[in-house]
């Protein structure tokens, strides 16, 4: 348990093939809050999560 993951996004996709996704084709809209095709006819067909990683400050 001991990686790290470096601070910003990071989006994990379940899909059944590693190159199933081209992502030059998607978007993240934020006001949507979902991934969508370029020209936002439709969202991500597959599960999904979107997180963020910041530095922790007490």
């Amino acid at each position: 348990m001991g990686c790290r993951l470096a601070e910003g996004n990071y989006i994990a996709v379940q899909v059944d093939d590693e190159i199933a996704i081209d992502w030059k084709r998607w978007v993240y809209k934020p006001d949507m809050g979902a991934i969508v095709n370029r020209d936002n006819s439709y969202t991500l067909p597959y599960n999904y999560v979107i997180f963020r990683v910041s530095r922790y400050e007490e």
